[in-house]
């Protein structure tokens, strides 16, 4: 469009030092205005107000000008339709929070603001860029990446292939391609994303799936190079299988700090897990409900003082949202101890098909015609002969389920 980035570079310097000038400000307030950083000190916050006025983005009452902010953001960004897209979702959320009176004050308030919304650009335009790299090698369609991003299997080779290429860009995992096995366990990483950071859950737009996508990958190269995991190592973890080594036991030490999930003396942080899942769920008070029930299961786990294998005990918790079977008798009494909780487990260890069929319904989008294969499949497992042993019942329950949802072809339409 013929914008001149060299003369908008020099009327933003002309401008800084105007405001330098007007306010008092020193270079180092400068220097954290062109770093993106928190302004320390007075003079740093009445610079960015001196310069929104300027760029009369900030009226002389304080008040954002959006339609200006706007018409700034089209020349920066060409007129690109994505970034033009991401440009109006940093403005519309920057422009509606509450800042202060103070009009220097309210000007580092709204910085922070867009700071953050700038961070989640650059994640989302590295995401994209690595996500189009890859559907070109392999030959993936918009539907293969909406699959992955929707936290749902790959329905094609392309798609698994998609998965592998971003693996591979993101170098956290050295793909052999004669080794057949490889595409199914980077399927098998995406659809567990959600137990490992919660990502897969995130009930929002693509914009901040691609953030949290973007952050998790980064996080997870970080953690295999500090612990010195190997490939071997990551691939016992995406297929729930108990760590054989100690880096491997750190690895997933590493990643439950990095999603803010263990503190730094390795207990579960249940505050910080009950927050992110207010992030993820809306706040919505059935979900939320829901999420306690699983927090509180997580945080009432007697785990080893050492960090590492504090992790690896979280592995019961792990198998129980991953719906595979308990390898452990703690993992057994944690699921006969949920069912009781959700009250479709008496005390005498009886399963009350009634109640499950009112959570089927409750807690899914499930079509009408699924909803009675539901019923089927409870009034099957509910028939079903027990163990005495209340926590031996829960797993052959689950167990029952698990096969009549696959044989049904209704998996990923409940969780049981």
């Amino acid at each position: 469009k013929g914008f001149d980035k060299k003369a908008a570079v020099e009327a933003f310097l002309a401008k800084t030092d105007e405001c330098k000038a007007e306010v008092g400000a020193k270079d180092s307030d400068v220097e954290e205005l062109v770093g993106k950083k928190a302004a320390s000190t007075m003079e740093g916050k009445c610079l960015r107000s001196c310069l929104m006025k300027k760029y009369e983005v900030m009226d002389n009452n304080g008040k954002f000008l959006k339609d200006i902010a706007l018409t700034h953001a089209n020349k920066y960004t060409d007129g690109s339709e994505e970034r033009m897209k991401i440009a109006h979702e940093i403005i519309d959320n920057c422009s509606s929070i509450d800042v202060a009176d103070d009009h220097c004050e309210a000007a580092e308030q709204y910085g922070k603001c867009f700071i953050k919304g700038f961070d989640k650009k650059a994640a989302v335009e590295a995401f994209l860029a690595k996500t189009d790299d890859c559907k070109a090698e392999v030959g993936a369609k918009d539907t293969d990446v909406e699959e992955l991003v929707g936290k749902k299997a790959a329905s094609t080779m392309e798609g698994k292939c998609l998965r592998s290429c971003l693996m591979k860009k993101y170098e956290v995992f050295r793909v052999q391609p004669a080794v057949k096995s490889s595409l199914k366990t980077m399927t098998k990483f995406f659809v567990t994303l959600a137990i490992l950071c919660a990502f897969g859950a995130v009930a929002v737009n693509a914009f901040d799936k691609a953030e949290a996508f973007e952050k998790f990958m980064n996080n997870l190269k970080e953690c295999k190079e500090e612990v010195g995991a190997q490939d071997s190592d990551f691939e016992e973890m995406v297929s729930k299988k108990p760590a054989s080594t100690k880096e491997g036991k750190c690895l997933r030490s590493c990643i439950m700090k990095k999603c803010g999930l263990m503190d730094g003396n390795g207990k579960f942080d249940k505050d910080a897990a009950i927050a992110k899942a207010e992030q993820v769920t809306g706040g919505a008070e059935d979900k939320m409900k829901i999420a306690h029930e699983i927090i509180d299961a997580c945080s009432g786990i007697e785990v080893s003082d050492d960090e590492c294998e504090a992790a690896e005990q979280y592995a019961d918790v792990e198998e129980l949202m991953g719906k595979k079977p308990a390898s452990t008798i703690e993992g057994k009494c944690l699921r006969s101890c949920v069912m009781k909780k959700y009250e479709v487990m008496d005390n005498n260890g009886k399963f009350l098909n009634d109640i499950a069929l009112t959570y089927a319904k409750r807690y899914t989008d499930a079509p009408e015609d699924k909803i009675k294969i539901a019923q089927e499949i409870i009034d099957t497992c509910g028939a079903i002969a027990l163990d005495n042993d209340h926590c031996e019942a829960a797993e052959q329950y689950a167990k029952c389920f698990s096969e009549q949802a696959k044989a049904h072809n209704i998996e990923d339409d409940f969780d049981y």
